[in-house]
């Protein structure tokens, strides 16, 4: 162990400097690193109504070929200080089928805008070459469902700003066919489309953290740059690093519909009026609140799912199928 150690330290200590962000070059325009190109960000009131999207699930039941999940959505906002959370909850079920001699996910939902299907060995969805599990596809379907959200949203409200929880990236045609339409909505109604990371992953050119190298070029307390913009269908995004509460210990991904770029600044300086809570300084409260309230706890999915095996305790071919598990979930369910 101490020896792996010092190989850690001698590999942050060889890090070469560098002044380019790491992005595939032939689908993305990059910005160079250089001290002049930050983004001032000053607080002000928010002028726009903003609205932070997220959601989650868990399984109820599942085996190797179909994933039964609970589902919730959830919309949060803020206005003349008062929250509002609105919820949607739903039943999303992935069945593996084989059709004209292709597998594929067909996905059924008690919502029916959320019925399609996937080809099972899509490469965005599955790992190492291997078909994608039931329970990736019911993830993908609650994904889907938060863009479908949000674009309620936007059908319903003007000159507001719609804040996902993630990236703008569309690693599928199904997917990139719903953002398509929220991206339409927001331009007909005026509206801002953008997304906020928890996580980046973002690194120069030369494998150093991003934020790392941001902030060392600057001494401003809150900021923004612009690090790169995607030109490539699937990801309609200006991307951008983004440190906005002065003692928040992290700089967040901020993502933007590449066409409202003009935008950023202003959402930016909004965003600083949402991120002042000492539970996650710099994160936008309103995604704190939207993840809380879309989270399907354990307790809850046990329920269900105690309700649900009650009314199966005599269909032995459900029951049946649902011990088609692989080793991995069976050791993963062993307490040693």
């Amino acid at each position: 162990m101490d020896e792996l150690l010092k190989k850690i330290k001698k590999h942050l200590e060889l890090r070469r400097d560098s002044n380019k962000t790491f992005f595939d070059k032939q689908n993305y325009e990059v910005k160079s690193l250089v001290r002049e190109d930050f983004i001032s960000l000053k607080e002000t009131t928010p002028k726009k109504k903003f609205f932070f999207i997220d959601g989650g699930n868990q399984d109820v039941l599942f085996s190797n070929s179909y994933s039964l999940s609970y589902n919730k959505v959830c919309a949060a906002s803020f206005e003349d200080n008062k929250r509002r959370v609105d919820k949607k909850t739903f039943f999303v079920l992935s069945v593996l089928e084989a059709k004209d001699e292709k597998l594929t996910y067909q996905i059924y939902s008690d919502d029916e805008s959320l019925e399609f299907f996937v080809d099972a060995n899509d490469s965005s969805l599955s790992e190492k070459s291997k078909r994608a599990n039931p329970q990736r596809i019911s993830s993908l379907a609650r994904e889907v469902a938060e863009i479908s959200y949000a674009k309620k949203i936007c059908d319903e409200n003007t000159d507001s700003v719609i804040v996902l929880d993630g990236v703008l990236l569309a690693n599928n045609e199904h997917k990139k066919n719903v953002l398509e339409s929220l991206y339409l909505c927001a331009a007909k109604n005026n509206n801002v489309v953008c997304a906020v990371a928890k996580t980046s992953g973002l690194v120069t050119s030369t494998a150093t953290p991003l934020s790392q190298k941001l902030s060392s070029l600057t001494d401003e307390e809150v900021w923004a740059y612009e690090l790169a913009t995607s030109k490539h269908e699937f990801h309609k995004a200006t991307i951008y690093l983004a440190k906005l509460h002065p003692r928040s210990k992290h700089a967040f991904r901020f993502e933007i519909l590449r066409n409202q770029k003009s935008a950023a600044q202003e959402v930016l300086s909004g965003l600083l009026a949402y991120s002042k809570d000492p539970v996650f300084y710099g994160y936008p409260y309103g995604l704190i609140v939207a993840d809380d309230s879309a989270r399907v706890s354990n307790h809850e999915v046990d329920v269900i799912r105690t309700k649900t095996l009650a009314k199966l305790r005599n269909d032995s071919a459900i029951l049946s199928s649902l011990r088609e598990v692989d080793a991995h979930q069976i050791l993963d369910n062993i307490k040693f």
